[in-house]
């Protein structure tokens, strides 16, 4: 579809916006575990408004445009603050978790290229529960991931960190908590690992760092995870999540400026002006800064503070409620705001389906060594009042699973089909795969059970390919 010749009205606008997300998951009932943040309609609307007054202001010069500098700065306090740190500590604010991890890892490079340039090889130490982001940055930036297994627990201890460094390791990594089972990482012994060794530490925060300081300050026991802890070099924070400011905002703290230097960027080779990066991005809108800012500002640390304890204790009552199910189990979840269990009797695809069939949005994760397939709930404010409901119809879903006989033979012929085609992949065996797993002109199933289960049980280079594939044929210009 090319240009229309006319331009459409501001009604005909909105009414095309409307229907682009007819398909959207509805994550305004509080129904969605995942990837939404909402703290009320009062801080959405100061986030609005404060975005679209810098919707047009543009980032990528900050002596053009001060008012970015300077909220910027106070929004960097705000969080050095939560996290402990003292004068030195200094940041910047990020486009999302990605970016922070990114700029930590091209940071750790770039600091060891000036500071240690008998390395060649640079490899940074990837607890094994640690976000994919930081694959990703070893993937960008020629870095050799080194991943050490997490032990029975979860969690990945300085002891076994200590076997995997090298005269070639720039940067060791753990997270407070991990996503995917909700535990933390023994912060305080890994720092004084990388003390001891040298070598920049950096806590991916992302998701529990904020609440995690508002949990403190709470009362709550926890472990240390921040600027408190020695050997911490770095920590990175989204805003975007627990701090309830819209997408994009994330910060990245780092111990002095001696080490946060090496995340700019300068380019004065070219024949324009002169680019100061401070981040991966040059030109961006104002907003995001702003509505962070405004966002932050407008709920306070009284506000925080409540917010997440009333988070917390709507966690307790989930994991309270899944161990009274008969047939489920938590995996790790500790002193954090998500849950991770699994039905130990049913088929974990097919609960996913029968939850989504009661409009609930959950988060499947695949099996990994010896951790079966789960289900992965982040639990927010907005969640606070669905605790009950949810149960309710978690057990009832449980049971509706445990009862189905006659269509699991059909998805189990299903999955013995897609096993075969799924081993000669190409382009021809994924057209012939796509409609036998229900799957047309590009969407997806109501029940997505065989798909997800073929998914987990293909070999990872061809889930690879299969994904790659999916996601290449949503993609065209229309």
């Amino acid at each position: 579809m090319g240009f229309n010749v006319k331009g459409l009205s501001k009604d005909e606008i909105r009414q095309k916006l409307q229907q682009f997300r007819r398909n959207d998951v509805k994550w305004r009932e509080g129904r969605v575990w995942t990837y939404v943040y909402h703290a009320g309609d009062d801080v959405e609307e100061v986030a609005k408004m404060a975005y679209n007054e810098y919707l047009t202001e543009n980032g990528i010069d900050v002596t053009a445009f001060p008012s970015l500098k300077d909220m910027e700065n106070e929004v960097i306090g705000m969080c050095r603050e939560l996290l402990r740190g003292d004068a030195q500590v200094c940041g910047s604010i990020t486009s999302g978790g990605t970016e922070s991890l990114l700029l930590a890892a091209k940071t750790a490079r770039d600091y060891a290229r000036a500071h240690k340039p008998h390395i060649t090889q640079p490899e940074i130490i990837l607890a094994e529960t640690i976000h994919s982001s930081f694959f990703k940055a070893a993937h960008y930036f020629g870095l050799k991931p080194v991943v050490v297994p997490a032990r029975a627990d979860h969690k990945v201890h300085a002891a076994d960190i200590a076997k995997y460094i090298t005269e070639q390791t720039v940067l060791i990594t753990a997270s407070f908590p991990s996503y995917a089972y909700a535990v933390p990482d023994p912060i305080a012994e890994i720092g004084q690992l990388a003390q001891e060794k040298n070598i920049l530490f950096h806590v991916d925060g992302c998701i529990g760092a904020f609440i995690g300081a508002l949990n403190r300050l709470n009362g709550m026991e926890q472990p240390d995870f921040d600027f408190s802890v020695p050997g911490v070099t770095s920590i990175s924070m989204d805003l975007h999540k627990y701090g309830y400011t819209p997408k994009g905002a994330s910060v990245i703290l780092y111990r002095n400026e001696e080490i946060r230097k090496f995340q700019y960027f300068v380019c004065n080779e070219w024949t324009g002006y002169t680019v100061v990066n401070p981040t991966m991005l040059s030109s961006k809108s104002g907003g995001p800064i702003a509505a962070a800012w405004a966002v932050m500002r407008y709920l306070g640390l009284e506000r925080y503070r409540a917010m997440a304890d009333e988070t917390m204790r709507a966690v307790d009552a989930l994991k309270e409620g899944i161990k009274k199910i008969s047939g489920l189990e938590l995996i790790g979840s500790e002193q954090c705001s998500l849950i991770c269990f699994r039905p130990t009797n049913a088929n974990v695809y097919d609960l996913v389906d029968e939850l989504r069939e009661k409009n609930w949005v959950v988060n499947l994760q695949f099996a990994h060594r010896d951790v079966p397939p789960n289900i992965h709930l982040t639990v927010t404010y907005q969640h606070i009042h669905r605790v009950h409901e949810f149960l309710n119809d978690l057990e009832v879903a449980l049971k509706a699973v445990s009862k189905r006989v006659l269509p699991k033979l059909m998805d189990m012929a299903k999955l013995k089909t897609g096993k075969a085609l799924a081993g000669t992949l190409d382009a021809n065996t994924f057209a012939q795969l796509a409609p036998l797993l229900g799957i047309k002109d590009g969407q997806l199933p109501d029940r997505m059970a065989v798909i997800n289960e073929l998914l987990n049980d293909l070999p990872k280079e061809v889930t690879k390919e299969l994904l790659l594939k999916f996601m290449s044929d949503l993609y065209k210009a229309e």
